[in-house]
Protein backbone atom coordinates (compact mmCIF):
# COMPACT_ATOMS: atom_id res chain seq x y z
CA UNK A 1 0.00 0.00 0.00
CA UNK A 2 2.85 2.39 0.75
CA UNK A 3 4.44 3.78 -2.40
CA UNK A 4 7.69 5.71 -2.33
CA UNK A 5 7.33 9.03 -0.52
CA UNK A 6 3.59 8.53 -0.02
CA UNK A 7 2.25 8.66 3.49
CA UNK A 8 -0.66 6.32 4.01
CA UNK A 9 -3.41 6.01 6.58
CA UNK A 10 -6.06 3.36 7.06
CA UNK A 11 -9.03 4.74 8.99
CA UNK A 12 -11.48 2.26 10.52
CA UNK A 13 -14.50 4.12 11.88
CA UNK A 14 -18.15 3.05 11.98
CA UNK A 15 -19.60 6.59 12.12
CA UNK A 16 -19.82 7.88 8.55
CA UNK A 17 -19.68 11.57 9.49
CA UNK A 18 -16.61 11.09 11.68
CA UNK A 19 -14.98 8.97 8.96
CA UNK A 20 -15.50 11.76 6.45
CA UNK A 21 -13.97 14.37 8.79
CA UNK A 22 -10.93 12.15 9.44
CA UNK A 23 -10.53 11.41 5.72
CA UNK A 24 -10.63 15.06 4.69
CA UNK A 25 -8.24 16.02 7.47
CA UNK A 26 -5.58 13.46 6.52
CA UNK A 27 -6.02 14.26 2.82
CA UNK A 28 -5.16 17.89 3.58
CA UNK A 29 -1.88 16.65 5.04
CA UNK A 30 -1.25 14.74 1.80
CA UNK A 31 -1.91 11.26 3.14
CA UNK A 32 -3.25 8.60 0.83
CA UNK A 33 -6.42 7.65 2.72
CA UNK A 34 -8.03 4.22 2.81
CA UNK A 35 -11.21 3.68 4.83
CA UNK A 36 -13.24 0.88 6.35
CA UNK A 37 -16.42 1.04 8.42
CA UNK A 38 -16.17 -2.28 10.28
CA UNK A 39 -13.92 -5.11 11.38
CA UNK A 40 -15.14 -7.20 8.44
CA UNK A 41 -14.39 -4.43 5.96
CA UNK A 42 -10.95 -3.85 7.50
CA UNK A 43 -10.11 -7.51 6.83
CA UNK A 44 -9.85 -6.61 3.12
CA UNK A 45 -6.73 -4.62 3.94
CA UNK A 46 -4.97 -7.33 5.90
CA UNK A 47 -1.45 -7.71 4.59
CA UNK A 48 -1.22 -4.07 3.54
CA UNK A 49 1.31 -1.74 5.15
CA UNK A 50 0.37 1.74 6.33
CA UNK A 51 2.14 4.60 8.02
CA UNK A 52 -0.86 5.10 10.30
CA UNK A 53 -3.79 2.99 11.40
CA UNK A 54 -6.53 5.08 13.02
CA UNK A 55 -9.18 2.85 14.50
CA UNK A 56 -12.35 3.57 16.42
CA UNK A 57 -12.98 1.51 19.55
CA UNK A 58 -15.43 -0.61 17.51
CA UNK A 59 -17.00 -2.01 20.65
CA UNK A 60 -13.70 -3.61 21.67
CA UNK A 61 -12.83 -4.94 18.20
CA UNK A 62 -10.11 -2.31 17.80
CA UNK A 63 -7.48 -4.75 19.10
CA UNK A 64 -8.44 -7.32 16.44
CA UNK A 65 -8.02 -4.67 13.75
CA UNK A 66 -4.66 -3.62 15.21
CA UNK A 67 -3.44 -7.22 15.19
CA UNK A 68 -4.25 -7.81 11.53
CA UNK A 69 -3.07 -4.50 10.03
CA UNK A 70 0.60 -3.61 9.72
CA UNK A 71 1.21 0.06 10.51
CA UNK A 72 4.10 2.12 11.83
CA UNK A 73 1.79 3.92 14.27
CA UNK A 74 -1.53 2.69 15.58
CA UNK A 75 -4.05 5.13 17.00
CA UNK A 76 -7.10 4.04 18.98
CA UNK A 77 -9.75 6.75 19.17
CA UNK A 78 -12.40 6.06 21.76
CA UNK A 79 -14.88 7.71 24.05
CA UNK A 80 -14.89 4.64 26.30
CA UNK A 81 -12.61 5.34 29.26
CA UNK A 82 -12.17 1.64 30.12
CA UNK A 83 -11.10 0.88 26.55
CA UNK A 84 -8.71 3.84 26.59
CA UNK A 85 -7.14 2.58 29.81
CA UNK A 86 -6.88 -0.97 28.44
CA UNK A 87 -5.19 0.40 25.30
CA UNK A 88 -2.69 2.29 27.42
CA UNK A 89 -2.03 -0.80 29.56
CA UNK A 90 -1.36 -2.94 26.49
CA UNK A 91 1.00 -0.34 25.07
CA UNK A 92 2.06 0.15 21.47
CA UNK A 93 -0.80 2.53 20.70
CA UNK A 94 -1.37 6.24 20.61
CA UNK A 95 -4.64 6.64 22.49
CA UNK A 96 -6.93 9.55 21.66
CA UNK A 97 -10.08 10.16 23.58
CA UNK A 98 -13.10 11.30 21.60
CA UNK A 99 -13.86 13.84 20.46
CA UNK A 100 -10.44 13.75 18.81
CA UNK A 101 -8.70 17.08 18.46
CA UNK A 102 -7.19 16.52 15.01
CA UNK A 103 -4.49 19.21 15.20
CA UNK A 104 -3.24 17.62 18.43
CA UNK A 105 -3.37 14.16 16.85
CA UNK A 106 -1.26 15.18 13.85
CA UNK A 107 1.29 16.76 16.22
CA UNK A 108 1.42 13.53 18.25
CA UNK A 109 1.83 11.43 15.10
CA UNK A 110 4.73 13.54 13.94
CA UNK A 111 6.43 13.84 17.33
CA UNK A 112 5.71 10.78 19.45
CA UNK A 113 6.41 7.12 19.13
CA UNK A 114 3.62 4.70 20.05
Amino acid sequence: MNGQNQRTVLIVEDDGEVLEVYSKFFSRFRYVVTTATSLDEAKKYQGGRYNILLVDGLKGNCFKVCEMIDAEKKVIATGDEELAQESERRGGFIVERKPVELSRLIWRLENESA
